[in-house]
């Protein structure tokens, strides 16, 4: 029990199975429909598919040893048990609203829903040491230390300083391929974990961004990739072009020769109906002993040619590729000589 089940590019958290033995058994899993956020006690973030249901009409958490109080809204969230979420314990405070509607909801002035634990329970969702952490939460008051951004409660202090960098300043795809965005940031000026950054996006009709960054094409028009970690923001204008646009690759460099044990920068960009794009390249050279890649970047690579002097007139060929845009050139090379 508490395994994270994928089906129908929907998470599902495996809830009771049967405890027959035999090799056909029962369970019941139930769809997830949120995800808790929360930093641990070293500062790392964790985000765990959750299945919450409302609990308003259970009593159990809200007081002891008195007449309870039913709250007006209180809500049950199971997670998968691990050695991170067995941590977590009653006051523990979560962020839950509707995400896809963040900037509704800040752009009318009014703050995400903030819950805070009343009661852990770890005991009959575990089985031989797996299972299910169930955490009854009642809404609390939302606080200023909350972040929004991340969906995570008590997350940083007003004087942090948060700084984000991309990839990429823009991104153009076809519909239908997907596209990498690459962010880091830092808090305070040291970079901080990936999992502290968010990606968002303003219309999933048009194109969607999953928790890792990788945006997908859905349907033609423009929307706003956003990048978010702590108190930092950066937006990424993204167009969506028809499928049937013609992608290329063009491969940039003053001549054909690398001089023997000398270095080249080569540089590349994809193009999408003529415009620029933002992909993800993979490169390789067709003859490894006349010449090596030593270094690669976005839209970049550096060739260092052979220090073997009897090589010099060998020729190979770098080819540069786009797996999203299903785009490849190739240029040819020789290795020369200082005569």
């Amino acid at each position: 029990m508490g395994d994270i089940v994928t089906w129908s590019n929907t998470n599902w958290i495996l809830d009771t199975i049967d405890a027959d033995t035999r090799i056909n058994t029962k369970g019941k899993i139930r769809r997830c429909n949120t995800t808790l956020r929360w930093r641990d006690e070293k500062g790392t973030a964790h985000s765990y598919p959750a299945f919450c249901e409302d609990a308003t009409k259970y009593s159990e958490g809200v007081s002891g040893g008195k007449m309870m109080e039913v709250p007006d809204f209180q809500i049950k969230a199971k997670i998968r048990l691990d050695a991170n979420s067995a941590k977590l314990n009653r006051n523990k405070r979560f962020l839950l609203d509707a995400e896809l509607y963040l900037p509704q909801i800040e752009a009318s002035g009014n703050h995400v829903s903030a819950f805070k634990v009343t009661r852990r329970n770890v005991i009959t969702g575990n089985q031989a040491g797996h299972g299910y952490v169930e955490l009854t939460m009642v809404e609390c008051a939302y606080s200023d230390r909350d972040n929004p951004n991340l969906m995570i409660a008590d997350y940083y202090d007003a004087e942090d300083e948060y700084e984000i960098a991309t990839n990429v300043d823009e991104i153009v795809v076809a519909k239908g391929t997907q596209f990498t965005l690459v962010a880091t940031a830092t808090k305070n000026g040291a970079a901080i974990d990936q999992t502290s950054i968010l990606f968002q996006t303003s219309d999933a009709g048009i194109a969607t961004v999953s928790p890792s960054g990788v945006v997908r094409g859905v349907g033609n028009g423009t929307c706003v990739v956003t990048v978010k970690a702590g108190t930092a923001r950066k937006e990424i204008a993204t167009r969506v072009e028809a499928s049937s646009a013609t992608p290329s690759i063009k491969i940039f460099s003053d001549n054909d020769t690398i001089l023997y044990g000398q270095t080249k920068r080569i540089d590349f960009k994809a193009y999408l109906n003529g415009a620029e794009t933002a992909t993800t390249f993979s490169t390789s050279i067709s003859n490894a002993t006349a010449a090596t890649i030593v270094e690669s970047g976005s839209g970049f690579i550096v060739i260092r040619a052979t220090d073997d002097g009897e090589l010099v007139g060998t020729t190979f060929t770098l080819t540069v590729s786009s797996a999203s845009l299903s785009a490849t050139a190739t240029k040819d090379f020789k290795i020369g000589g200082w005569f």
